[in-house]
């Protein structure tokens, strides 16, 4: 039960934000070439990983540290503030762990506008 905590199931959730990293059709394409080459067979992380660059044509070490080695996950501190008369939106987002993690931050409002913010 030990292996069965934290790193296993809410960090690999966020590890799924690979898909944000490499993209829709590359995610997918890594995805498929990942199971066509381990199916029945044994993989490790590097293995992944390797597949994954080649799919999306990215260096995805960083990502991989960040999101698999690395211990703890985001904790956002998020506050918001409307002003109708001036139809202006003001957010406030703050990484509230000691080390920063780098994301990207997607959001829309309404049914329109996209906003694409990366944490750096």
């Amino acid at each position: 039960m030990q292996l069965l905590n934290a790193n296993s199931y809410q960090k690999g959730g966020w590890y799924c934000t690979c898909f944000g990293a490499t993209g829709r059709e590359a995610f997918w394409k890594g995805i498929r070439n990942y199971y066509a080459k381990y199916d029945g067979g044994n993989a490790n992380t590097d293995d992944l990983r390797t597949i994954m660059e080649q799919a999306g044509g990215k260096d995805l070490k960083e990502f991989f540290k960040q999101w698999l080695y690395t211990p703890g996950i985001p904790q956002l501190d998020i506050t918001w503030k409307f002003d109708a008369s001036k139809a202006r939106l003001e957010l406030h987002i703050t990484q509230k762990q000691a080390r920063l993690f780098d994301f990207p931050w997607k959001f829309t409002i309404g049914d329109k506008t996209a906003y694409n913010y990366r944490w750096r």
